[in-house]
């Protein structure tokens, strides 16, 4: 290939074309220096790169909106879930665009994406957030070296998020039996009443919980089928595949939540006699998105309602009237506990909860690890594989027994 040079008032041009594309030929021109010499050897590594990696080097690159638009609309879209795209979105609008917005990715440097994460530890943003912000920045600009090669190496190699603090131990993440107790006592009753039962004695997910239909629970072999989960986007809440493959199972419950769930089983049908037709059927909705992937809506009925379509669903966990127990209407009971019960509590310390009362009695890593639906034993171990106070008491008592 080859290209020419040119002077143009006080200033040396380099130019050379690149590949032919539709039949149209694009010429490339650039400054080169101050004198001819100048000139010919910044086209001489024009040339080369060109012809190295295929392709034209922008020196002014693409700016870092555009690059987390593509990489949202080009990958994202096509390997994540709807709700993993709009968090990704929040971290964007919240985090990365008022620091770096407007900028050319060529011009962020890994020493300012080490002092961004700095400044977001500081903040006292959890481990788990400031790995979300973190894997943004990583995914994106990965995107931008491979497949678009728009930059030769990504400024977020080398980026560590700072050691965190403990700002509270493990044990803290666990509810003990009198607080869970006094949360039980206080909700019986109440929608929210099975959804606690559910979480302390299965450890499964709160989307978890709010997907179980009645076809999930077999009462004869005492087992439930958690197999789906429920998440919130566009201002609907979906009924979508599990989390991961390794999520996808089935587990065995005792004659405690067995009993509870029959009676609620037996409460929903004497609440849609009382309603009758003002009883409220959820029905699921099948929607495509831009990638061409189905996904269930839900959709709620009543007699107040002027169409009802959709395969109709029998949810377990619903409120007296029919209508669906969300994680979002459950996000009152946190608050409930902390105002009135002087209980620090979310939905997820109950996963916590059974996971750490199973480790305590001696159950295998590997089975808490399947019964939670990690993917992997890696995971159990980062998250539950811990010390707590009864285990430390148990691990004295056996150095004191030997003497």
């Amino acid at each position: 290939m080859e290209g020419s040079v040119r002077k143009r008032k006080d200033k040396w041009y380099y130019s050379y074309d690149l590949a032919t594309i539709d039949g149209k030929r694009k010429r490339i021109e650039r400054v080169g220096g101050n004198t001819k010499k100048e000139a010919l050897l910044a086209l001489r590594m024009a040339l080369n790169e060109y012809e190295q990696k295929g392709r034209h080097t922008d020196e002014q690159g693409i700016s870092i909106n555009d690059l987390l638009k593509e990489w949202q609309e080009n990958y994202v879209a096509y390997n994540n879930a709807q709700t993993t795209r709009e968090a990704n979105q929040k971290i964007i609008d919240s985090h990365i665009l008022p620091d770096f917005g407007g900028r050319r990715i060529t011009t962020i440097s890994s020493k300012e994406l080490q002092k961004f994460i700095n400044k977001k530890y500081a903040k006292n943003y959890s481990s788990s957030y400031l790995s979300r912000i973190k894997n943004v920045l990583t995914m994106s600009f990965d995107y931008a070296v491979n497949p678009c090669q728009y930059l030769k190496e990504s400024p977020m190699i080398y980026i560590k998020i700072p050691k965190i603090r403990d700002k509270k131990s493990k044990s803290k993440e666990v509810l003990t039996a009198s607080e869970f107790d006094t949360l039980i006592d206080y909700f019986k009753g109440s929608s929210k009443y099975l959804h606690l039962m559910i979480g302390f004695y299965t450890g499964c997910r709160i989307g978890e919980a709010t997907a179980l239909t009645w076809d999930d629970v077999d009462f004869k072999e005492q087992t439930l089928n958690l197999v789906k989960t429920s998440y919130y986007a566009k201002k609907h809440y979906y009924i979508g595949h599990s989390k991961t493959d390794g999520s996808v199972r089935k587990i065995k419950v005792g004659d405690t939540l067995i009993n509870v769930l029959r009676d609620a089983k037996k409460k929903q049908m004497e609440d849609r006699l009382y309603y009758a037709k003002y009883y409220k059927d959820i029905y699921l909705i099948d929607e495509i998105d831009e990638t061409g992937e189905a996904y269930h809506r839900i959709h709620t009925f009543d007699g107040y309602s002027n169409s009802n379509s959709g395969q109709l669903t029998n949810f377990v966990c619903l409120q007296e009237n029919g209508a669906l127990v969300t994680p979002g209407t459950f996000k009152k009971a946190p608050v409930i506990a902390r105002e009135k019960l002087d209980i620090d509590f979310c939905f997820h310390k109950l996963r916590h909860t059974h996971a750490t009362m199973l480790i305590e009695g001696g159950a295998s890593i590997k089975a808490v690890q399947e019964r939670l639906g990690h993917t992997t034993i890696k995971t159990t171990m980062d998250i539950y594989a811990h010390v707590t106070p009864r285990m430390e008491k148990e691990l004295v008592d056996i150095i004191e027994s030997q003497r």
